[in-house]
């Protein structure tokens, strides 16, 4: 048998992917639940994992952090 990393496919874990964001697994997760990253399940249940094309990873425009919050500076009534 002939194994093929999946690197070489251009695919990389969660794991993979958040070091190449510099940013933690949830965060990876949790863009893959708002479908800003598309996905190829692995396994079902407890076992299902995700693998992520590096290219999508790579071009993924992240969203601004946290919730948009009002203008600070407006004078209250």
């Amino acid at each position: 048998m002939i194994r093929i990393p999946l690197s070489d496919m251009g695919l990389i874990s969660v794991d993979d992917a958040a070091q190449r964001r510099n940013v933690n697994e949830r965060t990876i997760r949790m863009w893959i639940e708002k479908d800003l990253l598309p996905v190829i399940v692995v396994g079902s249940g407890k076992r299902e994992s995700y693998l992520l094309r590096a290219a999508d990873v790579t071009a993924l425009v992240a969203p601004p952090r946290g919730a948009p919050r009002g203008n600070r500076n407006a004078k209250k009534k």
